[in-house]
């Protein structure tokens, strides 16, 4: 089974308004669902031998072939097949739950990085011969606004 989008009709110009969108859009969703023969891959001992062109399409129960039918939706539909046993409470999950988790602990190390790397390689301040003044009373350093330079120490 193969889902596909490519242009509404055969000179690409015809366009459709879709539910989801208010904009014209000039491509659909065709559906295209095949039968290859395994005797021409067991004779051949090449897997490319599965080609459209060899296959066999299959019909829908409204007696449609499946060989490039219009599903009408200019999108690549998601499905989700459990992969797992259900029980009572749950429904299965799905062999792309991991693939999901694994992208987004990907997003989250990388925006941890680049945050990281906003520090990196910023200019390292150094006092030499100084001391923050002490407040004699209170014996707490005073509060004061200092401009420092950023040049190159000299020896």
């Amino acid at each position: 089974m193969t889902y596909e989008l490519g242009p509404i009709d055969e000179s690409g110009t015809a366009t459709r308004i879709y539910p989801s969108s208010a904009r014209p859009s000039s491509v659909t969703c065709c559906l295209t669902d095949a039968e290859g023969d395994l005797e021409e891959v067991n004779r051949t001992g090449k897997v490319d031998a599965l080609s459209l062109r060899h296959a066999r399409s299959r019909t829908n129960a409204d007696g449609d072939v499946l060989d490039h039918l219009d599903l009408g939706f200019d999108f690549i539909p998601l499905v989700h097949v459990p992969n797992t046993v259900s029980s009572a409470g749950h429904f299965g999950q799905s062999s792309l739950l991991s693939l999901t988790q694994l992208l987004d602990d990907i997003a989250s190390a990388d925006t941890d990085s680049h945050r990281a790397s906003a520090t990196t390689g910023s200019p390292i301040i150094g006092l030499s011969g100084a001391r923050l003044p002490i407040d004699r009373r209170t014996g707490a350093i005073e509060r004061q606004i200092a401009i420092l330079h950023t040049e190159p120490f000299s020896s």
